[in-house]
């Protein structure tokens, strides 16, 4: 089964619908969840850079990096709280926060962390969930491990559910899974 299971996620709901499985999953396997937000900065925030910023990186604009450690602050409080609820059904949850580029940061995740498992949406930001969205196409390409996609989220999200929907999750019955093999692919309808 799998030791270490990875959840991307970009702060929308549909990215969040993959917890319910990778708890059930984790809880089911003994495994670690690792919890990654990759951050994007708005292009506003360079735009007020002094020039000399971008020529000489050895001297950071002050204000550029104030704003870029309140972005990272803002990413890992948002993983401490749903760490907070996944913990409450699964032993072992990882947070981490990285900067771009997105897709290059979940795969040196998977590389550095030994991730054997990626548990993600099809698309993030509330995009329409019929689409397989560009990281997730990438991913599906590039990863050296097996992807489950989640491709439509009925319910709300985790952070929307009460404690009463955690609770429930715990007692629900067990998935039966066959290993996956690396390049296999698993796309749920929920």
């Amino acid at each position: 089964m799998y030791q270490k299971i990875l959840v991307p996620l970009d702060g929308s709901k549909q990215a969040e619908s993959a917890l319910r499985l990778a708890s059930k999953l984790a809880r089911i396997s003994n495994a670690e969840i690792t919890l990654l937000r990759v951050v994007e900065y708005p292009y506003e925030m360079y735009s007020t850079c002094d020039s000399s910023t971008f020529t000489n990186p050895n001297q950071p604009d002050e204000k550029l990096m104030a704003e870029k450690d309140a972005f990272c602050r803002e990413a890992e409080d948002y993983l401490k709280g749903l760490a907070s609820i996944v913990e409450m059904a699964v032993s072992k949850v990882s947070i981490e926060v990285k900067e771009c580029p997105v897709v290059d940061s979940i795969l040196s995740t998977v590389e550095e962390s030994e991730i054997d498992l990626i548990v993600m949406s099809t698309v993030g930001q509330d995009r329409n969930p019929w689409l397989i969205g560009s990281v997730t196409n990438r991913i599906l390409r590039e990863a050296p491990v097996p992807i489950i996609l989640i491709r439509n989220e009925s319910h709300d999200s985790i952070l929307d559910g009460s404690r009463q929907q955690i609770t429930s999750m715990q007692n629900e019955g067990s998935i039966h899974s066959a290993p996956i093999s690396p390049r296999e692919q698993v796309v749920l309808d929920t």
